[in-house]
């Protein structure tokens, strides 16, 4: 006899809170929304984006075979991939950020995808809440940096290996890891490590169906792999590193690498180095503040040990390779997440694998479907903070908003008609006092100037003179005008002119701008500066100097400092005029 509905009713457990599928709307659509408002904010680019945006205001495709100016190291399909964005949607920060924000609203959804496929249901959104609000995914989907897309690539092939891991004799994913192995290296470094850990967890984990044509397979998959790598390396990464070596050598890499010389630290490095950034998702940092994730990961790791041990050997298969290559000084290891980003779908799996194995370890059968909606949304909560932080501080630093403002404004005063010079470079050339490129700050200084005045200048069309040229980073300091030589003739042949006997065709402005500061005045020579617009004082008449400081710092002492600061000094007919009506005040 069958109960009444309303007893049936009743024997049921009451569901409460949002389902599975709502919970998986949620998780996605914060993580694409905290992407899409960061993206829209426009942050002013910071250093680490500036090295690398300032080569797409010049070179080709031809040209970005060659070292980057500010010597980065960065894969040549994202600087292609890039470059052809910009061809088609201008060279601003929407531009420069576009290929990484799709990479990772797209990486987002394939990991939801992939996660799917391989484990139960909340198991895959436990895993999808790891990595849809974390933080650095988020912050470095939006960067005009190559991060985003090691966390694409990587996905694109675990998900190829998966399929060849499950259906061995299909020739359809053998195919898709062939063209993956071949293209791979060219779009992401850190995916050398990731195939070589896709071929020894396809020879180690073959199933008795394997044939001949398999090892062939695995055997062609790591040829092809092997000869991309190789030939990557030799034409363009190696050229790169070599050009790089101020920023490979430098101390700020010193504990990305294992201390071999010194093993008997090797045991704490190992664990200080696997509980900080290597995985600190959703959030984390250095010195332990990554542990409950790390703990989670090794929990999830078990499981899957268990229930699908060669899923688990294929996410953890990187690590033995990356850590070879951080011990010989080649690649960074955990320092940073960045540079770890193509591992952020190995840890995230494994954490929501390792969270569900807890919540059912300490979880009655009837709370645990609660504990997973209090899970998943606690750490989607981490979304919206993001965004509200964003909107607040819609900048890295506060000086990097400032500079851009300033060479707005600059843009608005500076005509068609009038002679820039910059005097930040990287080397120096002779003409004008060498005031050095300042590492990231110098180039997004350059790069700003480029993108707001660069194009104004050149509207001035057929009035350009003979010999004028534009804005080369490395060479020329010169955004639009006469040469250099022409314009500071005076300083070896000083004379004083009357400003208002000049022709008319001489009244135009001569712009002089560099980015300095107490930060850096002691490495560049002040009186070569004061010598220099002295000299073209003499024969333009005195200069309107302009100090736009873009940062303040108090020494030890308490003095407050001008730490970094934007200098202009404006020679000419408009020039005079404001000096003139300033001392009449």
């Amino acid at each position: 006899m069958q109960p009444p509905a309303s007893e049936s009713a009743r024997s049921r457990p009451a569901r409460h809170g949002p389902s599975l599928r709502t919970l998986v709307l949620i998780a996605l659509g914060l993580g694409i929304l905290a992407r899409l408002v960061r993206y829209g904010l426009n942050f002013p680019l910071w250093g680490d984006e500036a090295f690398v945006a300032v080569d797409f205001l010049a070179r080709g495709f031809v040209e970005m075979l060659e070292p980057l100016t500010y010597r980065q190291i960065v894969p040549l399909g994202y600087m292609w991939a890039t470059l052809c964005i910009t061809l088609v949607a201008g060279l601003d920060e929407y531009a420069l950020r576009l290929l990484p924000t799709g990479a990772g609203i797209a990486a987002l959804w394939l990991f939801w995808r992939f996660c799917r496929r391989q484990l139960d249901v909340r198991s895959a959104l436990l895993a999808l809440a790891f990595l849809a609000p974390a933080y650095y995914p988020i912050r470095h989907a939006v960067e005009c940096k190559p991060y985003s897309t090691d966390l694409l690539v990587a996905l694109l092939l675990l998900m190829t290996a998966t399929i060849v891991l499950k259906r061995p004799l299909s020739p359809v994913g053998w195919i898709l890891l062939a063209i993956g192995a071949a293209l791979a290296p060219w779009c992401s470094y850190p995916s050398a490590f990731l195939l070589a850990g896709i071929v020894t967890t396809l020879a180690i984990c073959r199933t008795r169906s394997w044939n001949n044509a398999n090892w062939l397979a695995i055997a062609g998959i790591g040829a092809i792999a092997l000869a991309s790598f190789t030939w990557n390396y030799f034409c363009y990464a190696k050229p790169q590193a070599a050009a790089a070596i101020g920023i490979t050598a430098t101390q700020m890499w010193d504990e990305s690498f294992p201390p071999i010389r010194k093993p008997w630290l090797l045991p704490l490095w190992l664990i200080t180095t696997h509980v900080g950034n290597l995985v600190a998702y959703p959030v984390g940092a250095k010195n332990g503040g990554s542990v409950l994730t790390a703990v989670l990961i090794v929990i999830g790791a078990m499981r899957l040990w268990r229930v699908n041990r060669p899923l688990m050997v294929l996410l953890l298969s990187p690590l033995p390779f990356n850590l070879v290559a951080a011990a010989l000084e080649k690649y960074p290891y955990g320092s940073t997440v960045r540079t770890s980003m193509y591992l952020a779908p190995s840890f995230c799996l494994l954490a929501g694998v390792g969270l569900l194995a807890v919540l059912r370890r300490w979880l009655q059968p009837q709370a645990r479907r609660r504990g997973v909606q209090v899970a998943v949304l606690s750490l989607c909560a981490i979304a919206p903070a993001l965004i509200v932080m964003d909107a607040i501080t819609p900048y890295k630093k506060r000086a990097n908003y400032e500079a851009r403002r300033v060479v707005r404004a600059l843009a608005d005063e500076i005509r068609a008609e009038d002679r820039v010079l910059v005097l930040n470079a990287l080397s120096p050339d002779g003409e004008l006092p060498f005031i050095q490129p300042w590492r990231g700050d110098g180039a997004q200084f350059i790069y700003y100037l480029s993108l707001y005045v660069e194009p104004k200048l050149r509207s001035a069309g057929a009035a350009i003179p003979p010999g004028a040229r534009a804005l080369d980073p490395e060479r020329g300091r010169i955004l639009w005008g006469p040469s250099q030589r022409d314009v500071i003739r005076t300083v070896q042949t000083p004379s004083t002119p009357n400003i208002d006997a000049l022709p008319a065709r001489h009244r135009v402005t001569t712009w002089a701008l560099f980015f300095g500061g107490a930060e850096f005045a002691k490495h560049y020579d002040s009186a070569a500066i004061d010598a220099f617009v002295a000299g073209i004082s003499n024969e333009l008449g005195p200069a309107a100097h302009t100090t736009h400081v873009l940062q303040r710092k108090r020494d030890r002492s308490g003095t407050e400092l001008n730490w970094q600061a934007i200098e202009v000094y404006r020679f000419g007919a408009a020039a005079a005029v404001e000096s003139g009506a300033a001392r009449g005040s």
